[in-house]
């Protein structure tokens, strides 16, 4: 999502490339044939201009942006990317803290020494100074970008960080709506009442309006940003079918574990599972996001409504398993499980939970002890809890009944 300079108009991308223009942001086609998913759009101060990029690095030039190569070599994946107010210029930036400048864009040594992961970039009007944050709220300020405090305080994790034009001010947020202000940007009230976590956050070139945007696409406005419409998640009720139809047609998606063709093929078909109930489309989008930038395998859905505990989430078709991630078997808090639960946390409605925050060990004398399920610990939203569960795959939950 992004702003444009005087706040009359903003441009909104999903992570499958549908782009929803408002005021005098211009519209453009959406962008197609690209791998992964798209992760971030940044458009000129007049709207007339726009850059796109995908998770695999594919870039998506209209009107005034000028055209680049794709960066090539990250690790991780790409994870934002920033124009000049005349779109001469455009700094993008990986997962893993690389940079990768164009034009105008000056460029800058990569950031060092962050944890979790980089998760945002911004640059001033005239590509002279940017901030980069990790999804912990460290800050890397360059150039003529005013170096910042850190946020502290928030829950989950940070996502987003936007520059003023001159660099003078820096509006940040968390995956739970928590705004932190700096320099010119003006204070606001937090966003509430918002699904999904949010995503992202804009400013005015001059600091005094705030954009924000829920990850459905619900935008909360603030000071000279103009409130002009939401983006449009889709019928729920047709969702979990293409959902569905996406994960079958995803090579990148093993679905081979017990009766999770079947339960898919019901929801690709308007049917209720193998446990009699419909899948959720909250959970299969979330499925479907995991499988657009990595190879997974689901272990579970509903499963005929045997395998788990009594009153499973997995029987109300609102659970997953992972078993596996790029071919690393997942135990719930190894490395690459984590990679799923920070793709996941901040779009999961309040109410969600994610398994294995460790695995209880029966002992001979009847006692119970602690087991560890990898070595990382989860930051997750407020409303998000983790727990209890065996130490061979990693579950996800949406609250029962979820559509």
């Amino acid at each position: 999502m992004d702003l444009t300079a005087n706040g009359e108009g903003y441009l909104l991308m999903s992570d499958r490339g549908e782009f929803y223009a408002f005021g005098n942001a211009r519209a453009w086609p959406n962008p197609t044939g690209f791998s992964g998913a798209m992760t971030g759009v940044s458009i000129t101060g007049d709207g007339q201009g726009a850059l796109a990029v995908s998770s695999a690095g594919q870039f998506y030039a209209y009107g005034s942006a000028r055209s680049w190569p794709n960066p090539t070599g990250f690790a991780g994946r790409i994870v934002g990317v920033s124009v000049t107010a005349d779109g001469r210029g455009a700094l993008a930036m990986s997962s893993a803290g690389q940079f990768y400048a164009y034009g105008t864009a000056h460029a800058w040594p990569n950031p060092t020494g962050f944890s979790g992961s980089m998760v945002s970039v911004s640059v001033t009007a005239d590509g002279q100074g940017a901030i980069a944050m990790s999804s912990t709220g460290q800050f890397y300020a360059y150039g003529t970008a005013r170096p910042q405090q850190n946020p502290s305080g928030f829950t989950g994790s940070m996502v987003s960080a936007a520059l003023s034009a001159d660099g003078g001010g820096v509006m940040a947020m968390s995956s739970a709506g928590q705004f932190y202000a700096y320099g010119s940007a003006r204070p606001q009230l937090n966003p509430s009442g918002f699904t999904g976590g949010m995503a992202a956050v804009a400013l005015t070139d001059d600091g005094r309006g705030t954009l924000a945007m829920s990850g459905i696409g619900q935008t909360y406005a603030y000071g000279n940003a103009r409130s002009l419409g939401n983006g449009d998640p889709g019928s729920t009720g047709g969702a979990a079918a293409d959902y569905a139809r996406e994960i079958l047609n995803n090579r990148n998606i093993d679905k081979s574990g017990r009766l999770v063709n079947a339960d898919l093929q019901a929801a690709a078909n308007g049917r209720s599972g193998s446990a009699g109930a419909p899948l959720s489309a909250t959970m299969l989008g979330l499925v479907a996001r995991v499988g657009r930038e990595h190879t997974v395998t689901i272990t579970a859905l509903e499963g005929g409504g045997t395998g788990h505990s009594a009153n499973s989430l997995h029987y109300a078709g609102d659970a997953v398993d992972f078993g596996r991630l790029d071919g690393h078997v997942l135990t719930g808090r190894d490395d690459h499980s984590m990679v799923i639960i920070e793709l996941m946390a901040s779009r999961l409605p309040r109410g969600s939970g994610f398994g294995q925050a460790y695995q209880l060990v029966r002992n001979r004398d009847g006692s119970t002890t602690k087991r560890s399920c990898g070595p990382n610990r989860a930051a997750l939203p407020a409303g998000v809890v983790e727990f209890a569960d065996t130490c061979n795959h990693l579950h996800v939950q949406v609250p029962r009944g979820t559509a």
